[in-house]
């Protein structure tokens, strides 16, 4: 009956211009939001101009505005150290004789202060004003940029889903909320719950957890696991189709 009911297969329509063959890196291209950059640069720029006025003369340097090459640069750092998941020092540590390191300061031209001073100010929208920013606007922020980016792409999901949860432990830094989860490797630290396409392992939305209070004010009643599963059903574009 599932495969009467949606009997095509799934495909990740995705057009790209004169109908070449399409690719990954295409794929990410497509569903990474990169028309919010212009955004992240303002917001960003404004918390550094915030820093620099107050930094003393020999660190303003750090708090220099974001640049655009410079901005892409920065991703470009953060997506290659999910890879290795090593000290964050080492990554910037210099080649020395017959030890040869990353050296991402010669690679990418940013220096390790200054991708700390960008992780520290880096920001996804600005301030709304007239009221305080709530702790998770920033986060919300950035999750409606990636799904306004995956709606745009015309994806054609197939009739099988996969809802599961996120997990990424805590740093020490903190979190807007923390969740405890025994069952995990490292149990103290940020979940998030994905919705994604089986065949072709797409995620098409996701939402990060924000505890029993907020659930209790979206679920309309309903406990966590169905109230979630229609949220995102919802923000995917896909609720009421038997998948």
């Amino acid at each position: 009956s599932r495969i009467q009911r949606h009997p095509q297969k799934c495909r990740t329509s995705i057009l790209m211009p004169g109908g070449s063959q399409r690719t990954p890196l295409d794929y990410f291209h497509r569903m990474w939001p990169s028309a919010k950059f212009p955004a992240w640069m303002e917001a960003t720029n404004n918390e550094l101009a915030q820093r620099q006025s107050k930094a003393g003369s020999e660190h303003r340097n750090r708090f220099r505005p974001l640049l655009p090459n410079e901005l892409i640069l920065f991703l470009g750092v953060l997506l290659f150290m999910t890879h290795y998941r090593l000290p964050r020092i080492e990554y910037w540590a210099e080649s020395r004789g017959a030890y040869i390191s990353m050296d991402l300061k010669k690679k990418s031209g940013i220096s390790r202060n200054r991708f700390q001073t960008l992780l520290s100010c880096f920001k996804f929208s600005l301030p709304v004003l007239g009221r305080v920013s709530t702790e998770y606007e920033q986060i919300d922020a950035l999750l409606d940029h990636f799904h306004a980016a995956r709606s745009g792409t015309s994806i054609d999901v197939g009739d099988e889903l996969c809802i599961d949860e996120l997990f990424s432990s805590w740093q020490g830094q903190r979190m807007p909320h923390v969740t405890k989860n025994p069952h995990k490797p490292k149990g103290i630290g940020a979940e998030m719950i994905a919705l994604s396409d089986v065949e072709s392992g797409v995620m098409i939305a996701l939402e990060y957890c924000k505890g029993k209070l907020y659930n209790a004010e979206l679920g309309q009643g309903l406990k966590y696991g169905p109230a979630v599963t229609l949220r995102l059903a919802k923000q995917s574009k896909i609720e009421g189709n038997c998948r």
